[in-house]
Parts: C-alpha cells; structure tokens; sequence
C-alpha cells in the first residue's frame, strides 16, 4: 500500500492555519483508523505548531496524541530558522535535514508516496 505523506505547513496565527493544521491531524487519524500508512512531517511555518501540540494543556494535544506515531519529524532548517531547534532538541523531537536542511520531498516521491499539503 501507498504511505501518504502529510506536509504541515500552516502557519499558527490565522483561523485559516489552524483549520488547516485541524484538517491534517484529522486526516491522518483517518487514515490510520484505516491502515493507510501515514508519515507528518512539519515544515515552515508550522513548525510553531509544535510548542502548542506538545502542551499536554493544549485544546490540540489530545489529537497531536492520537497521531503521535505517525509524526516522523520537523524541518531542521525551519526549527533553526523559527528559534525552536534547542527546544526540539531538548525533548528529542525528531529534525530532518535530509536536503539542505529540509525533508527529501524527492525521496518521499521516490519512495511513490502520495503527499497531502495542508
């Protein structure tokens, strides 16, 4: 079967970014409900997700939990560039830089994995 990737790169401070963040958790729960293999990575912008999803006092924690497994990783670039690589190192949250610091969307493609941007 297919793994399908799941790109978040929503950025937090709109009602816009934060459905967008919404919709990919819950598609992601949908897919596992499924057994669709399912991988999130985060990149850009929603990287500054991560701080609120990981608050287990966050409205959004109880989803991020139920997907947990399937999140792979942030963009090392985009944790540096955003100031939250220390903070992600420090609790041994995953930084991809496969491609110049970023995940390989090349090798995600290589791999024949279908990916969802949200």
């Amino acid at each position: 079967m297919r793994n399908v990737i799941i790109l978040i790169l929503a950025a937090p401070e709109t009602q816009e970014g934060l459905g967008q963040l919404y919709h990919a958790l819950e598609t992601a729960q949908d897919l596992q409900n499924h057994s669709v293999p399912v991988s999130i990575y985060f990149e850009g912008s929603g990287i500054r997700w991560l701080p609120e999803l990981l608050d287990p006092g966050s409205n959004l924690h109880p989803l991020y939990r139920q997907v947990a497994n399937s999140v792979r990783g942030a963009c090392a670039f985009c944790a540096r560039a955003y100031g939250l690589e220390e903070k992600l190192k420090e609790i041994a949250f995953p930084l991809i830089s496969e491609h110049d610091g970023h995940p390989s969307v090349a090798r995600m493609i290589l791999n024949n994995a279908s990916i969802l941007v949200y």
